[in-house]
């Protein structure tokens, strides 16, 4: 995706193309790399409950917005389980695995019309069906009925979801997977985010896979000490700049 963001940021296009509906932003374009991590975590969760004698997990998506990485993550749940997945389907999307056990993948709302007024979503059309739960219920109502993989792409600024998460989950948090910008850059204490481990839960890890976000940009023309003053350009890339990557933040069981 490099190639194209630099193309599209020298047309001065990027990243008017995520934000062409005024409540319709896009935020994150899930790239392959980001999809295989998130979905390699899952298996995992749910080989672990497989063999704990489980015979489901829900994948929760928070604050969904168009649900468009909850929409993507299923696709490729499906393609890796060979399972077929049918995104009109009424909530939970049921995806099995063999013949005794199945990830659901639920994706979740805020019932506030004034969230998603306020985060620019009131009218981003859903790639799957999105049910309108408070977060801190939709929590609760899902992990009374199976183990839970709490997944959330970009929580809002100074947003503490994740100790919520946990309290509202108990023991049946089976893991929790934040895509967030860094922790300082949204105004969040760094340890809400990154967790030390806990009596069930094993410190949080980061992981980064190649991501794709608009506030990614590109910042030219620099002078880096290293190039001696030249400013950069396609045949000298050392004075580009810029890159406001996301990334992975998952906090385990401490079995899994």
């Amino acid at each position: 995706y490099y190639p194209m963001l630099c193309a599209l940021t020298q047309d001065g296009r990027w990243p008017m193309m995520l934000s062409s509906r005024p409540m319709g932003h896009v935020t994150e374009l899930p790239t392959l790399e980001l999809c295989a991590a998130i979905v390699t975590r899952v298996l995992c969760t749910a080989r672990h409950l497989r063999g704990q004698g489980h015979d489901r997990l829900i994948f929760l998506g928070l604050g969904s917005g168009d649900a468009l990485a909850e929409a993507s993550i299923a696709l490729h749940l499906g393609a890796a389980l060979r399972s077929p997945v049918n995104l009109t389907a009424e909530p939970p999307l049921r995806i099995r695995w063999g013949s005794d056990f199945e990830i659901c993948v639920v994706a979740t709302e805020s019932a506030d019309d004034q969230d998603l007024l306020r985060n620019r979503t009131s009218q981003a059309p859903h790639e799957l069906p999105v049910l309108r739960l408070d977060r801190r219920e939709a929590v609760r109502r899902f992990a009374a009925e199976a183990p839970v993989f709490v997944f959330s792409c970009w929580m809002p600024m100074q947003a503490c979801w994740c100790s919520d998460v946990v309290e509202d989950a108990g023991s049946n948090l089976a893991e929790m997977c934040f895509l967030s910008a860094p922790p300082e850059l949204i105004k969040v204490p760094r340890a809400e985010v990154l967790r030390p481990a806990s009596g069930i839960l094993a410190a949080t890890q980061e992981l980064h896979p190649k991501t794709l976000n608009r506030w990614d940009f590109l910042g030219s023309g620099f002078e880096p000490a290293s190039s001696g003053g030249v400013s950069a350009s396609e045949e000298d890339p050392r004075g580009i700049a810029g890159l406001f990557h996301s990334q992975l933040y998952v906090t385990s069981r401490r079995e899994i």
